[in-house]
């Protein structure tokens, strides 16, 4: 039985649509939605004249909720910093994840071999259960 699903979480639809999912499959389960901010450089803050917010630390979460039509007492969000693949997995591993679910928007092979793909990373390198959907 899967007590705790983990829902990487970037305000998407695809996102959304791993909300979704992960809820229905998992109906008893507490549902933490991730959302990874990589963090930015001193300097690279330095070259930019844009008004930057460099806390990632802070527990803001509001851009890491669902829509209205998602949202559930058993989804809790949390913001870390980190680069998202590979914090997605530590995060599982730290916090006793039973499975993940991972919203993607189904892009073609060809634009992921071009791209990468977080889902993919995370399926590839996770110790728990991943489940992709679209």
């Amino acid at each position: 039985m899967a007590d705790r699903i983990l829902v990487p979480f970037d305000g998407s639809t695809c996102a959304n649509r791993g909300v979704e999912r992960a809820l229905e499959l998992y109906p008893e389960a507490t549902v933490t939605l991730l959302r990874v901010v990589e963090p930015v450089s001193a300097e690279g803050i330095a070259r930019s004249d844009a008004p930057l917010d460099t806390d990632v630390g802070k527990t803001d979460t509001s851009s890491a909720k669902p829509d209205a039509s998602v949202t559930s007492e058993r989804v809790e969000s949390v913001v870390e910093p980190g680069v998202p693949a590979s914090r997605i997995v530590e995060y599982a591993d730290e916090h006793d994840v039973d499975a993940i679910v991972v919203g993607t928007d189904d892009r073609s092979t060809f634009s992921r071999l071009l791209f990468g793909s977080v889902s993919e990373a995370v399926a590839a390198n996770a110790e728990v259960p991943v489940r992709v959907v679209s």
